[in-house]
């Protein structure tokens, strides 16, 4: 892995996003963001009263989801 890619990831894994920047990042629509949230699909947490998701969380989601697809699920 290169420095690039590495620092690249760690600040992403430091990061909280808001379910609208995930939607953004993972190219879905807001609702399937806050379906995935709901459902315990996608880990993320309460702020208040606000959904937030941290960047660690999703990059082990998305690993996840990549390994499943190899697998032959769909997302």
């Amino acid at each position: 892995m290169s420095g690039k890619y590495r620092r690249t990831m760690e600040k992403f894994q430091n990061m909280i996003y808001k379910p609208e920047q995930i939607a953004q990042i993972l190219q879905i629509s807001l609702s399937q963001v806050y379906t995935l949230c709901r459902e315990g699909i996608l880990p993320s947490f309460k702020l208040g009263r606000n959904t937030r998701i941290s960047g660690e969380e999703l990059e082990h989601w998305l690993k996840s989801q990549s390994s499943e697809n190899k697998q032959g699920f769909i997302l």
